[in-house]
């Protein structure tokens, strides 16, 4: 029974919360100004009508130094429903749904919302690509959570005493390795477990199209898994591109299940 659902990450019953792909690429420092204004009319067209701009502080590299602090432009469109939401910076392509089916039609989104960015942007004919993550967040809801993780992952929990209750703890379970990805070379996973006592169901770096709704004294444990790979390609076409979030969903698919307790496993299929 249980290997019916070793296939796909989406099971009917998960806590998945958010699924999100972000995609890194040289700076185009005009973004705002002219290609803006076409990608939101394409979106538009798209069934993301939905549209906002923020600003935020975001510390200047120089080196691996953080030297001073700079406003960061943001571009978000969503659909009516907020059920899924695309960031676009300079130098960055974001996107995240908050309603999941499967990893096909995921990725079928994704690159179709790419493409369009491509072509009003030259995303593809003219960008460097240098970073490529896909992440997956769980919220767990309750005090049993440990019932649903398995032992190994864990890790250490802390006194409720001590951890401030309006804010993310990391639960002492945090993994980053290297990861072997074939011809495609390494890249890396991160697993973290993320508690709050707030009812927060989505991390604190994604950016949400839903308003942050708290609930004293509702704990939801995040089951956290992020695989990136970073880059250093010239021009890259979208088959590459599609090669690579497979080969990253494939081994996130094989850490969650690991993560997963017989009972999760159960109950989620």
């Amino acid at each position: 029974m249980l290997g019916e659902i070793t296939m796909s990450l989406k099971m009917t019953n998960s806590p998945l919360s958010v699924c999100r792909i972000l995609v890194g690429f040289s700076p185009i420092e005009i973004i705002g100004d002219k290609y803006i204004p076409e990608i939101q009319d394409r979106f538009r067209k798209e069934k993301m009508p939905s549209y906002k701009k923020s600003t935020v502080p975001v510390p200047a590299m120089y080196g691996d130094q953080a030297q001073e602090i700079t406003e960061e432009e943001r571009w978000h469109f969503f659909d009516n429903k907020r059920t899924e939401l695309v960031t676009i910076t300079k130098n960055s392509f974001d996107y995240s749904v908050f309603s999941y089916q499967n990893f096909e039609s995921f990725k079928s989104r994704f690159f179709k919302l790419l493409s369009i960015f491509s072509e009003v942007a030259d995303f593809y004919t003219s960008s460097v690509v240098s970073f490529f993550s896909l992440r997956y967040v769980n919220a767990i809801e309750g005090s049993d959570w440990k019932s649903y993780v398995s032992e190994s992952y864990r890790g250490i929990e802390l006194p409720e005493s001590i951890t401030h209750k309006a804010e993310f703890v990391n639960h002492g379970s945090f993994l980053q390795t290297p990861t072997n990805l074939g011809d495609l070379g390494s890249g890396t996973m991160i697993v973290k477990l993320l508690q709050n006592n707030q009812g927060i169901r989505i991390p604190l770096d994604i950016f949400s199209v839903h308003p942050i709704e708290t609930q004293e004294n509702r704990k939801i444990t995040l089951l956290d898994l992020d695989h990136f790979v970073i880059l250093d390609s010239e021009y890259v076409e979208q088959s590459f591109l599609e090669t690579i979030s497979e080969v990253l969903h494939e081994t996130i698919k094989e850490v969650f299940l690991a993560a997963l307790s017989d009972r999760a496993k159960e109950e989620w299929k």
